[in-house]
C-alpha cells in the first residue's frame, strides 16, 4: 500500500526532473498542507515525515533490513503511528487541495508557493 500511495503522490506533485525526488516531494507536500491545512499540519513535521515515509518505501522496494524500523513514525507527542496511515492522510489532503485549487496540478506553481 505504501508504494501505491507514494506513486500517487509522485504522479500528482513531481516534475520532469528525476533528481532530488524525495526532497521535492517533501517540500511540495509541506507547502500545500502548510498553506491550506496549517491548523492540522505543521509544515516542518510534514517535511520530516514525508522523508521518513519515502525512506520506508525505499526500504520495501530495495529490500533493506530497515523495513521494520521505518514501519512507524514517532510523532511529536511521542506517539507511534504507522507510516502508511500518515501517508494515506497526506495523499487525501493533497487530493482535496488540488481539486479545490487546480493551479497546483503544475508543480511549478507549488514551487512558487514555496517562494511566497
Amino acid at each position: 500500500v505504501i508504494v501505491d500511495i507514494i506513486i500517487a503522490l509522485e504522479m500528482l506533485l513531481s516534475d520532469q526532473e528525476k533528481s532530488e525526488i524525495t526532497h521535492k516531494l517533501a517540500m511540495r507536500i509541506a507547502a500545500l498542507l502548510g498553506t491550506y491545512s496549517r491548523d492540522r499540519f505543521n509544515p516542518e513535521h510534514v517535511f520530516t515525515n514525508v522523508k521518513k515515509i519515502y525512506s520506508y518505501r525505499s526500504s520495501i522496494i530495495h529490500g533493506s533490513h530497515k523495513v521494520n524500523k521505518a514501519r512507524e513514525i514517532k510523532l511529536e507527542e511521542n506517539v507511534s503511528v504507522p507510516s502508511v496511515d500518515i501517508a494515506r492522510t497526506y495523499l487525501s489532503e493533497v487530493l482535496k487541495i488540488l481539486i479545490s485549487n487546480p493551479i497546483y496540478f503544475s508543480s511549478v506553481n507549488i514551487d512558487k508557493l514555496l517562494l511566497n
